[in-house]
């Protein structure tokens, strides 16, 4: 069989392997072989684990920005493929009117942007100053950022106004993939960043992910806390004496090729002394 090739974590002296979290989980069960490292092992058992955590922005000391997550114990790693799940908003229909602006007139369609979305401002009602005494706003495509939101309207035949928008939420999410580059866990918090970085503009969301999580036969004799590749295979063997079958690419082949050899011999062994046994009575 093929083998199923992932990054995987453990610790030192440690029997749980977490296996790189992907999509979809690893078809893998405990009649295969493990390989990390230079190490091989059996699995125990096998655990399909599904994770759903909060965020916040956070920005370290170095000025680079990494999501920060409150959890007891560390949960996200290096490599680790992620779902950053966005919730989207749309502005309240009616913005309140903070700076009311001059020479403008009623109709005119102008334009907001930011927090990932834009919105049209058509005026609805002015003075006889051209002053902005109501708006409304249109939905063009959502905005990822909630509370209270300022937005200077450009176009239009005036200057100066500014509007305050309530960000509803209208149901909608978006779902960000992204690959983990470092992960750190210090306070409480795992702390995250990419070798991409997600747009300024989110500040909070949820991370989703789904991962393998195995028990060893035996513990990791090395710290890989910082990940590792992991060579996983199912070995065939044959029916009846159960003699591991050894292909091009087998990984632990040395071993198997032992293991198969030692059955083997004890088959002679016994053969030996059935036929010493039959000679005596001749």
């Amino acid at each position: 069989m093929k083998p199923i090739v992932f990054y995987g974590t453990i610790n030192l002296e440690s029997d749980i392997l977490y296996v790189q979290s992907n999509e979809d989980y690893y078809s893998v069960d405990d009649t295969f072989t493990l390989k990390i490292n230079d190490s091989s092992f059996g699995i125990k058992s096998i655990k399909e684990d599904k994770k759903w955590f909060k965020f916040d922005k956070s920005k370290r000391h170095n000025g680079e920005i990494y999501l920060s997550i409150k959890n007891n114990k560390k949960e996200i790693f290096n490599k680790d493929n992620i779902e950053i799940i966005l919730k989207e908003f749309n502005p309240e229909p009616y913005p309140s009117i903070t700076s009311v602006g001059k020479n403008y007139k009623a109709g005119e369609i102008l334009s907001i942007e930011g927090y990932g979305g834009s919105a049209k401002i058509e005026i609805v009602e002015v003075n006889d100053k051209g002053e902005v005494t109501l708006a409304k706003t249109h939905e063009e495509s959502s905005f990822f950022v909630d509370g209270y939101r300022s937005f200077f309207p450009e176009g239009g035949s005036g200057e100066g106004l500014e509007v305050v928008c309530e960000m509803i939420d209208n149901n909608k999410k978006t779902v960000l993939e992204k690959t983990v580059l470092n992960s750190f866990f210090s306070d409480g918090k795992i702390l995250i960043n990419f070798e991409y970085e997600i747009p300024e503009f989110v500040e909070t969301g949820e991370i989703k992910l789904n991962r393998n999580i195995i028990t060893l036969d035996k513990p990791c004799p090395k710290d890989l806390s910082r990940g590792t590749m992991c060579i996983c295979q199912k070995i065939e063997y044959t029916e009846k004496l159960g003699i591991p079958l050894v292909e091009k690419g087998t990984i632990n082949s040395y071993n198997l090729y032992n293991r198969g050899a030692d059955i083997i011999e004890r088959q002679f062994l016994e053969l030996e002394k059935r036929i010493e046994k039959l000679e005596s009575r001749l």
